[in-house]
């Protein structure tokens, strides 16, 4: 069902490019980097004068130059932004292009429709996840709660769009509900969920492990663990209609006792748990639910962690990949592909991305 080009090919509808005369096999897909200028060296195809259209985007100019004969340093300058992007090429002319991408195509999460939790600053993990998301493809939902629904509104300018910001206290089960049918509203099923949402009172974080009272115990819990089966079961007619749709949490690997962390570790290691039970009983719905557990990176709710420090000293060291505190993208992509349809088969998962550190001894 990929359209493909015929032999004396000028146009062509997208999917894969068959380059009859090298019986080589160019992909058609989005490319979402910087567009280079020049292409230096030689781009092979079946004629040096074809024209390419990428899901119905119109190249200005000569279009892609194809050509065994084209010569080097091929101007590309005058090229649509649904063009083509060359990933290396030897010099000389006549010689072949490996790989070629095309500006304008699917992304992984092309079509999905996601609504994303926990935003508050650019450097939230959830707003890079959201940002890629976009670029791959989805439409996304933003929400915020309380005095943070103002952060989330204005972060969420930085955004493509911008998408729309609904409110969201995952306390409670009126907003959930409203949420759900403002949605249902707007798409009619939801193909993926991003739970980034975590809270504890001080007296829960900072070495108080003993004194924290139930109370505030019950706080963390209620927003860190028990909102993960609240919003899916909230969202779950939506997730449902999508035909195979997947929850994915933010974590922190709670398989051990951390400094400082206490209860929030607790409300992490439940929210592990939550995770495995929902994938046990929304998997018959088509529904995944994985968990991401991301190494420690700075953001605001990092820095409400007292001591915190001390992940940032040791973890670059101990990790055998090596650790960023200031760089989130992994987990990012991370997210991204288990929201996508990368991962059929995968539920009840944590996902360690933390640079290896966990796998570590002392």
């Amino acid at each position: 069902g990929i359209p493909r080009c015929g032999h004396e090919h000028n146009r062509c509808g997208g999917g894969d490019l068959i380059v009859p005369s090298l019986q080589r096999q160019l992909t058609i897909r989005p490319s979402r980097l910087q567009r280079p200028n020049n292409f230096d060296g030689a781009i092979v195809g079946a004629g040096a004068d074809d024209d390419v259209e990428a899901d119905g985007c119109q190249p200005e100019g000569h279009g892609l130059a194809f050509g065994a004969g084209t010569p080097q340093n091929t101007d590309a300058h005058d090229l649509h932004p649904c063009t083509a992007r060359l990933l290396w090429s030897t010099a000389g002319s006549g010689n072949v292009l490996p790989s070629l991408e095309v500006g304008v195509g699917m992304g992984i999460l092309d079509g999905k429709r996601i609504l994303v939790t926990g935003v508050l600053t650019d450097a939230s993990l959830a707003f890079g996840v959201a940002r890629l998301a976009q670029q791959e493809g989805a439409e996304i939902v933003l929400t915020g709660a309380g005095r943070g629904l103002s952060l989330t509104r204005r972060v969420a300018r930085q955004l493509e769009g911008p998408p729309d910001v609904l409110e969201l206290d995952v306390t409670s089960p009126e907003q959930i509900a409203a949420v759900a049918s403002e949605l249902n509203e707007r798409w009619g099923r939801l193909d993926g969920l991003l739970h980034a949402i975590g809270f504890a009172p001080p007296s829960c974080l900072g070495g108080g492990f003993l004194d924290a009272p139930w109370e505030d115990v019950a706080v963390a819990l209620h927003i860190s663990t028990f909102s993960l089966k609240a919003l899916a079961a909230g969202m779950l007619p939506l997730l449902r209609e999508a035909g195979g749709a997947s929850v994915v949490g933010l974590d922190f690997d709670a398989t051990v006792a951390w400094p400082a962390y206490d209860w929030m570790g607790v409300a992490k290691a439940a929210l592990e748990s939550t995770a495995r039970y929902l994938a046990r009983e929304l998997g018959p719905e088509h529904v995944r639910v994985n968990l991401i557990a991301a190494g420690p990176v700075k953001t605001m709710a990092a820095r409400s962690i007292p001591g915190f420090s001390k992940f940032e000293d040791v973890w670059s060291d101990q990790a055998p990949l090596g650790w960023d505190v200031a760089d989130s993208s992994a987990v990012a992509r991370a997210c991204v592909a288990m929201l996508s349809d990368w991962f059929p088969m995968t539920t009840g998962e944590m996902v360690h991305v933390d640079g290896g550190y966990h796998a570590m001894g002392a």
